[in-house]
């Protein structure tokens, strides 16, 4: 999905009757990490009123104000070209960065030893 792409998606069981259920959780499949998405609530309802003794039928919808939600970044894949040598009573560790990020910079490392 792009910032060009303006269609909306349901969910297969996004839609419910609010008589029967009073919430309703959805799980979205697929989504990316790191990457923002846009959402939306759509309440459709219908109802009945008199005037000059017709009874008329109305259906209207409320859209909520999109709103906007981001997934949070993935694992990032392991440190490349890793090389340990020992310098006399010390040792020198070096890697360069994973190949993928998981979506977001990586801003620190923390390496442990036992």
């Amino acid at each position: 999905m792009s910032g060009t792409d303006s269609t909306w998606t349901s969910s297969p069981n996004a839609t419910f009757d609010p008589k029967s259920e009073s919430s309703l959780n959805i799980t979205i499949p697929t989504l990316r990490s790191s990457t923002s998405y846009d959402y939306r609530f759509v309440a459709t309802y219908t109802g009945k009123y008199s005037y000059s003794e017709k009874e008329k039928t109305f259906t209207e919808q409320f859209f909520q104000p999109t709103q906007q939600g981001r997934t949070k970044a993935g694992t990032p894949s392991a440190p490349i070209s890793v090389e340990i040598t020992k310098e006399r009573a010390f040792w020198i560790l070096k890697w360069q960065q994973p190949e993928n990020d998981g979506g977001a910079p990586i801003v620190s490392y923390a390496v442990e030893y036992r």
